[in-house]
């Protein structure tokens, strides 16, 4: 059996919230009220899962994923921070940087006006030692408030408490669970241009919805909020954001998820990720003591 990680001392969790060992052993924070439930791993402040109230479940979490201290969990909403995919330097390593394979302090949960609010806390200090650390070993603050309800609010605030200019990407890695990605459309992107990872060289301009006939992986330079038509689930899941002028877009398809272990190649038709982000020349830039707040708002509506 894999090793029980100590639970953090949190007096006063409201109802509807425990913190007990998930999977692995690892801590999570689980929430159950009327309105919805959900649940955040300490681990890379990782939102694993949100059903609303008369809802099959919204976010998605791969049934191989690896539930281990130094792993990254498969699913869910990956914090990716201080950079994206394989970054903007060659040494840049592991991918997507080291906030996803870092343990968060609860620094808050609370009931408000019938959702639930957690508020989750990295610092240069809790990440020292991580793969990645070395290569960007400047002192910074992040938090990550997490608000369950009809819907699912995710906000992530970054402060320099350097006395220096810094840098940075980050993305909520979101994946969506949907009936079968091959059935679904987005809209909201008309008119943006992106960047194609596995096409053919740009400049791109995206025209009309997108949808998906083979491995997707793209970037958008837009700032607008999108919508997940899934006819297969009779609804529309809108991603709705403030702070972010990139958007990603990933579906692996079938060769690439048979790769990957923690996916499989039997899972990836139930997901589409769609990722709120600043990346590439969107990059965030902070002075000493300055903050920046990526909020995002996850809803889910029937067809």
């Amino acid at each position: 059996m894999p090793a029980t990680t100590p639970l953090p001392d949190v007096p006063g969790l409201p109802a509807g919230v425990t913190l007990e060992n998930g999977e692995g052993g690892l801590p999570v924070l689980r929430v159950e009220t009327a309105r919805a439930t959900g649940e955040v791993y300490l681990h890379g402040g990782q939102v694993t899962g949100w059903t609303p109230a008369g809802h099959a479940p919204v976010i998605w979490t791969s049934p191989r994923a690896r539930f281990e201290p130094d792993a990254a969990i498969r699913g869910g909403i990956p914090l990716c921070f201080p950079w994206f995919g394989p970054g903007r330097e060659p040494e840049m390593r592991p991918a997507h940087g080291f906030a996803r394979l870092a343990d968060f302090t609860l620094l808050e949960a609370r009931e408000d006006d019938g959702d639930v609010a957690l508020t989750l806390r990295l610092t240069d200090e809790d990440a020292a030692g991580l793969p990645g650390t070395d290569v960007w070993p400047f002192p910074f603050e992040l938090t990550c408030q997490v608000r369950f309800g009809s819907t699912l609010r995710v906000a992530v605030t970054t402060r320099n408490t350097s006395a220096h200019v810094r840098s940075y990407e980050e993305a909520q890695h979101a994946y969506l669970a949907v009936q079968d990605v091959r059935d679904v459309r987005i809209t909201g992107l008309d008119g943006a241009p992106y960047l194609d990872k596995v096409g053919t060289p740009g400049p791109h301009t995206q025209r009309g919805e997108l949808t998906f006939a083979g491995e997707t992986d793209r970037i958008y330079g837009s700032t607008s909020d999108v919508t997940v038509h899934d006819p297969g689930l009779g609804r529309r899941l809108t991603v709705t954001k403030q702070g972010s002028a990139s958007t990603i877009v990933w579906s692996p398809w079938s060769a690439k998820a048979a790769a990957m272990a923690d996916l499989g190649e039997e899972h990836w038709t139930g997901m589409v990720c769609v990722e709120p982000a600043n990346v590439l020349h969107d990059g965030i830039v902070l002075e000493p003591g300055a903050s920046h707040t990526t909020t995002v708002t996850y809803a889910v509506e029937r067809s």
